[in-house]
């Protein structure tokens, strides 16, 4: 590789220097003052040097092929040149105007066209400069073409024996077909372009700005006229369709039925006769298949048998091995140890759904399985098949079994653990680094129940998690903590300080969910200005405290008036805007429109309609039961704009629009593009894979293709409940994290569902006291399935209930004075012991964990009201006045 030496000399020292003998390849260039310069290796762009004239007026370089640049943003370089020792300019085939130049230079090579496809291709070239290739001797070389260029020695491929056709009009207009193929042509006027047999979608626009209607016509080689028209009159979302010369049929080369005489497909193209393994190393290679249908098995090939139409599915260690669909038998692959057998009834999902019974076999005959589908539609089961080996089967656990086939839940992870001494969780019996060694302060958690659990800061980052780790290191002085039962049932919780001390203890814990906040010497409090019960004197902000339920709009002349909403959050809807929904049941709704960022949700009937000022959108609705339920919505002007019933829980996303419009995709390179549609309603899909398994949770029966994004499980989310008494009342408080609008939370008084998104906290109620309320947690995305049920809540005004009872009003925990105007101070609380502070609505104010002695605060700004402060072994009220 050539080395650089930049020199900033005049010219007469340069010379002076090539005399002694330095190097004969030293050039100055010439060129404008503050003109600036690169020089680079033609192999290696990074090898490369740079100046500025005049001070770096010259370079010196070893033999090699170079590439060189230069720029005056003043201009000047019409003159500019670089210069060897003989005093010629040592540039070649250079681009070049007043303010750039770019041009190779060759030291001791010989510079040429090394494109071997080129017409000029130079074999005996040592340096590579493509400005010189010519590749003007391509073209048409056949005669009977009617492109045909007697000046191509080379065939190019664009010659045209079919039909050509030109645009003729007054003005300049182009044209535009589009195929199945993606084949796009184009022309002008005068100017013919080759148009072979097919279908096309035709589309013209007029070239002039200026005269947006011309009048045109499309003619072909023998003068007949393809197409006439006006240019105002076409619609570039619903293009006209033509025919020339077309021959129907499938004009996929992958299909099995491909004609390669059609040029015009006609949606009958098929992958299944000629579908099969083509992988020669797998049991079931069939060797006439000419298209993979990804069947292949390197097991036993056994057999499912439906006396129904339905969908199965065989898999093992929890991944899918094989699946079908149909009627009457079907290959199934087969593999030694633990194998999961799961079937549905297709198109019989739902209560009373006829029964379908799946028989798997073994490649002998044998029956090994039976599976009947259940009133629902369902059925799955667990079998054994030929030496199963019961044992751990993950990899990266301590009793890791290679041998094993069949998982047994045995798998132990406790040889994990911190292996360096000099942290302060060192643990001299792990044998295997867990990689999460501690060097500040250590807090370790017991719990009663297996859980896991995670460690943020106030940016919300997470700084520690792992059902395998008993602690965590000191976060700092403002932190949160979450955990969550791995077994679904109520667990209560101590945390021990790093002297082994008690620093927090849980009790009586109703929920499988947890989560606090922990400050030191700081205000806890919700410190967003639009919250309902912002904090303005909080330091250490609790974003799980704050609460937007007073938000809303509170015009009483728009017709989505909320008038539970206190603080107007500028949602308010015009009628012009308003669509109206009715259904014949309680069903959850959203409308999107992405393109302008309009979103609605709500929760029927008790919102009865919602604002979209869109004129066309999606919009999708889900109902709670799997009874069938039927829906309208009534746009502004009072007509009916969609209909429908949902089925098994929800509808598919529909693309809406105003009266004169279609709504729908309107880019034809999408997987749902709609011909028909006049505008856009932002429901595009350019990915067109999916699950295609339909025993699956999430089958798409639309996607195109198998994408492995198949799931078999609901995972609940993160949110807990907790009960909040108010006298002769009582709330309900939905703590959650990430809980995404994906999930549903319904309460069984018939009240307002919640759709929270991200992280906070919402009240539910206020609730008269002996009512009884439980909370279910839909999901969407897996038709609306009940992912997570709550304990049942109850207050009998004196004892709380919640599966495990609250504590009572505690007689050590007391308030004074009481009321309170100016001060209030709370006695009998524990050190150590977690508190919090909540208004009569049951929104929490503060949080904390008490240090010792007397909790003290000022409450002359605190508005009038009830206020309670509860710890983990009871509670007391205390009136500010």
């Amino acid at each position: 590789m050539g080395k650089f030496y930049v020199l900033a000399l005049a010219s007469s020292l340069l010379a002076a220097l090539t005399s002694w003998g330095q190097t004969e390849n030293c050039f100055t260039i010439a060129g404008p003052a503050g003109a600036t310069w690169s020089l680079s290796q033609e192999s290696d762009p990074l090898q490369s040097t740079s100046g500025t004239l005049p001070q770096d007026a010259a370079f010196c370089v070893e033999a090699g092929c170079f590439v060189f640049t230069l720029y005056s943003e003043n201009g000047g370089l019409e003159t500019a040149a670089v210069l060897g020792p003989d005093g010629t300019n040592g540039l070649s085939s250079s681009v070049a105007d007043a303010f750039y130049l770019y041009a190779t230079l060759s030291v001791d090579g010989t510079t040429g066209c090394m494109d071997p496809v080129a017409c000029n291709y130079d074999a005996a070239a040592t340096c590579p400069s493509y400005l010189l290739c010519d590749y003007g001797c391509y073209g048409c070389t056949q005669p009977e073409a009617f492109n045909y260029d007697p000046e191509a020695t080379w065939d190019n491929g664009t010659c045209c024996t079919s039909h050509w056709a030109t645009v003729v009009a007054d003005a300049p207009v182009g044209v535009l077909f589009y195929n199945g193929t993606g084949t796009l042509t184009g022309g002008t006027p005068d100017s013919p372009f080759c148009l072979p047999d097919g279908c096309y979608h035709f589309y013209a626009y007029t070239l002039d700005p200026e005269a947006p209607a011309e009048n045109f016509q499309v003619v072909l080689e023998d003068g007949s006229i393809l197409f006439s028209g006006n240019t105002a009159d076409l619609d570039p979302v619903l293009p006209a369709s033509i025919e020339l010369g077309a021959v129907q049929g499938c004009t996929y080369a992958f299909a099995c039925n491909y004609n390669p005489e059609a040029t015009c497909d006609d949606g009958t193209c098929e992958y299944i006769s000629c579908g099969g393994c083509t992988d020669a190393t797998a049991t079931n290679y069939d060797e006439t298949a000419t298209f993979d249908n990804g069947s292949c098995c390197w097991g036993d090939v056994g057999q499912v048998t439906a006396d129904g139409w339905g969908y199965w599915s065989l898999a093992t260690s929890g991944v899918a091995v094989t699946y079908g669909e149909g009627y009457g038998p079907s290959d199934a692959c087969l593999y030694p140890g633990c194998l999961y057998f799961s079937a549905s009834a297709a198109g019989n999902i739902g209560p009373d759904a006829q029964p379908v019974t799946f028989t798997l076999t073994s490649p002998d005959g044998e029956v090994l399985a039976t599976l009947t589908t259940d009133e629902w539609g369902w059925g799955s089961i667990t079998l054994e098949y030929g030496e199963a080996i019961s044992g751990c089967t993950e990899s990266y656990a301590c009793n890791y079994n290679p041998d094993a086939t069949c998982g047994d839940g045995s798998c132990d992870y406790s040889c994990y653990g911190c292996t360096d001494p000099e942290a302060s969780n060192y643990d001299p019996e792990a044998t295997a680094e867990s990689g999460y060694c501690c060097y500040s302060p250590y807090y370790t958690l017991e719990a009663t129940q297996p859980i896991e659990w995670w460690v943020a800061t106030l940016d919300n980052l997470t700084w520690g998690s792992a059902s395998g780790e008993s602690g965590y290191c000191d976060p700092g002085t403002c932190y949160q903590i979450q955990a969550w039962s791995l077994t679904g049932l109520p667990f209560d919780l101590n945390i021990y300080g790093p002297d082994g001390s008690l620093f927090y203890a849980l009790t009586n814990n109703p929920n499988p969910y947890w989560s606090a906040q922990f400050s030191e010497d700081e205000i806890q409090g919700c410190t967003d200005p639009g919250a309902c019960n912002y904090l303005p004197e909080a330091t250490c902000s609790d974003p799980y405290l704050c609460d937007y339920s007073c938000l809303g709009c509170t015009d009483a002349t728009a017709p989505n008036f909320n008038p539970a909403a206190t603080v107007d959050d500028g949602t308010c809807c015009t009628a012009t805007d308003w669509y109206a929904l009715t259904a014949s049941g309680e069903l959850a709704f959203w409308a999107y429109q992405p393109t302008t960022g309009e979103w609605q949700y709500g929760h029927y009937p008790f919102q009865s309609g919602f604002c979209m000022a869109s004129d066309c959108f999606v919009f999708q609705a889900f109902a709670f039961v799997p009874e069938p339920m039927g829906f309208s919505i009534l746009g502004p002007s009072g007509d009916e704009v969609a209909s429908g019933t949902l089925v098994n829980g929800m509808t598919p996303p529909l693309a809406i629009g105003t009266p004169g419009e279609v709504a729908g995709c309107t880019d034809p390179s999408a997987c749902n593009y709609d011909e028909l549609a006049t505008c856009d309603a932002g429901n595009c899909l350019w990915y067109c894979g999916g699950c295609l398994d339909p025993s699956a949770l999430n089958y798409n029966g639309e996607a195109e293709f198998e994408d492995g994004s198949c799931f078999y499980a609901l995972e609940a989310p993160n949110l807990g409940m907790n009960l909040v008494p108010d006298g002769d009342q009582f709330y309900v408080s939905a703590t959650w994290s990430d809980l995404g609008s994906s999930h549903w939370v319904v309460p069984s008084d018939g009240a307002a569902m919640a759709l929270p998104a991200g992280s906070g906290t919402q009240w539910m109620g206020p609730y008269p006291c002996g009512t009884e309320v439980t909370f279910q947690v839909h999901d969407p995305a897996a038709g609306m399935a009940v992912v997570m049920t709550s304990p049942t809540f109850t207050w009998a005004c004196g004892a709380v209930a919640v599966e495990n009872p609250e504590a009572p009003a505690s007689s050590t925990l007391q308030a004074s004075p009481n009321p309170a105007s100016d001060q209030v101070q709370f006695a009998g609380i524990t050190p150590g012991e977690a508190w919090e502070l909540s208004n009569a609505q049951g929104q929490t104010l503060q949080r904390g964990v008490h240090p010792g002695g007397p909790l003290l605060f000022d409450v002359a700004d605190w508005a009038p009201g009830i206020y309670v402060l509860r710890t983990a072994t009871g509670w007391t009220r205390v009136v500010v006045q």
